[in-house]
């Protein structure tokens, strides 16, 4: 099982979904708002936690449940029960193996009935195991991962009284969710779906409709045609999109997206779209911030020229665009706040881009794969400057 199957990550991508290396065993986490505990019992308490996470090697056969409490605290001058009234405190739990039965959940709860954040990454989930998660009252945070999941999950997770964030991976069996389910998720600001097949286009039109007032949505591997861009467009609250190699998205779909007036962090992969009119959507938003393009061949340089209108841009990145060329260095340099800025796998940057993107003075991030066209002389230049950091993908530096 895999709930991070997405290769669509970069550093400045805020993660919506579990690590794949997390979900190899179980971890917990304390709440940094834990103030009436010793910072000391804290150090030694996550510093075991970590030892056992990489060293278990507990039978699959079931949901993994082999955590040993006993001397967790060694160091720590606690009486008895403290220990455990601490543990009980853990914020944040991984659950993973070929099935999950309603006692395992049942005594995670019992152990850890404050839990924040959780993940499920398993074969069989039931439905009597997913009813049991409304006991967990401060539960702000559910990615799950069961290719053999509830059809009906959306008709459990509305009892869950605190859920904020929601991520469905690879939830093959879910099909489409009763509107009255929808409708009691009133606090539902983040949705993340990637790679459930059994949700198709109808709906996803449903979903979107239900939650006009999402904050951050990610959508990989699902249908993306212009009627979800239309529901989508009407989330008005809607701060970061991501859209990650999704069939029947379109220059037109783009467009939708980016009339968002709310938008400030956009992410795409997708070779098919060209985006002329959809920036000039994006000009009307003065909130943009972060603009991430993975593998958008269609990528010109009179494309950068329109993200000009966009004052606050902080990062961009271009990795796979082949067809962004010097010109574009020249032109984001007028960008005053740029900070950070990706350009792996752009064949068409040289030295001349490079030597435009020395005159900027807010840049402070740059990420490069090397070619030929780029001379060590000029990497060397931006690799001592001061309070600044060079990636170079591929490049042998000569010392």
């Amino acid at each position: 099982m895999n709930c991070a199957a997405s290769n669509f990550t970069l550093s400045h991508l805020p993660s919506l979904s579990a690590s794949s290396e997390a979900a190899k065993s179980e971890k917990i986490t304390t709440p940094s708002s834990t103030q009436t505990t010793q910072s000391a019992v804290s150090t030694v308490f996550n510093q075991v936690v970590q030892r056992f996470s990489t060293s278990s090697s507990s039978s699959s056969s079931s949901s993994k449940r082999s955590v040993q409490f006993s001397s967790i605290l060694p160091e720590c001058e606690k009486k008895e029960g403290e220990s455990k009234n601490f543990i009980k405190q853990a914020a944040e739990y991984t659950l993973n193996g070929k099935n999950c039965r309603p006692r395992d959940i049942e005594e995670m709860i019992e152990e850890y009935p404050h839990l924040e954040r959780l993940t499920i990454d398993v074969g069989m989930l039931q439905d009597s195991s997913l009813d049991l998660l409304k006991q967990l009252s401060k539960l702000s945070k559910l990615s799950l991962c069961s290719p053999h999941i509830t059809k009906d999950v959306f008709a459990y997770l509305k009892n869950i009284p605190r859920l904020k964030s929601l991520c469905l991976f690879n939830c093959q069996s879910i099909k489409k969710p009763e509107a009255s389910s929808l409708a009691a998720m009133k606090l539902l600001e983040r949705l993340e779906i990637d790679n459930c097949s059994g949700i198709h286009t109808p709906d996803l039109v449903s979903l979107f409709l239900s939650f006009p007032h999402l904050g951050s949505l990610k959508l990989r591997i699902m249908p993306c045609p212009k009627e979800v861009c239309s529901a989508i467009s009407l989330m008005d609250k809607l701060k970061m999109v991501v859209i990650d190699r999704c069939a029947g998205f379109s220059e037109e779909c783009f467009t939708l997206i980016c009339a968002l007036s709310s938008l400030t962090h956009l992410y795409m992969d997708s070779q098919n779209v060209t985006f002329i009119s959809g920036l000039q959507q994006v000009t009307n938003s003065a909130n943009m911030q972060v603009i991430v393009l993975n593998n958008c061949v269609n990528w010109t340089d009179e494309c950068t020229r329109l993200l000009l209108k966009c004052p606050l841009l902080e990062r961009l990145a271009f990795s796979g665009c082949a067809n962004l060329s010097d010109k574009s260095l020249e032109l984001l340099v007028e960008l005053e706040n740029l900070k950070s800025l990706d350009l792996e796998n752009c064949p068409l940057i040289t030295d001349k881009g490079l030597a435009f993107l020395e005159k900027s003075a807010s840049l402070r991030e740059l990420q490069l794969t090397y070619s030929c066209k780029m001379s060590d002389e000029v990497l060397l230049r931006f690799k001592t400057k001061k309070n600044f950091s060079l990636q170079v993908e591929g490049w042998n530096q000569k010392t």
